[in-house]
């Protein structure tokens, strides 16, 4: 997947719910309500640094779960990229 495929809403938000609550929380702050990586840890009560490793794991696993509904998805729903 790259950046220019096109996404899916849906299959985006269902991956997001898949989430653990608090990596939805974290997520949500930072990308939605634009928040610092400090400011969450603050409000949460949590390390800068424990948040920068909360949201690369959380970037992780909606990207990976999104390219493995791409990978499974019928050929003739989209071309295959390498």
């Amino acid at each position: 997947m790259s950046f220019s495929d096109p996404i899916d809403l849906a299959e985006l938000d269902r991956a997001i719910a898949r989430l653990r609550p608090f990596e939805r929380e974290v997520f949500f702050l930072h990308r939605l309500d634009d928040l610092p990586y400090d400011v969450i840890g603050t409000r949460m009560g949590i390390t800068t640094a424990e948040v920068e490793r909360i949201m690369g794991r959380v970037l992780d696993r909606l990207r990976r779960r999104l390219a493995r509904r791409r990978r499974a998805l019928p050929l003739c729903f989209g071309r295959r990229r390498r």
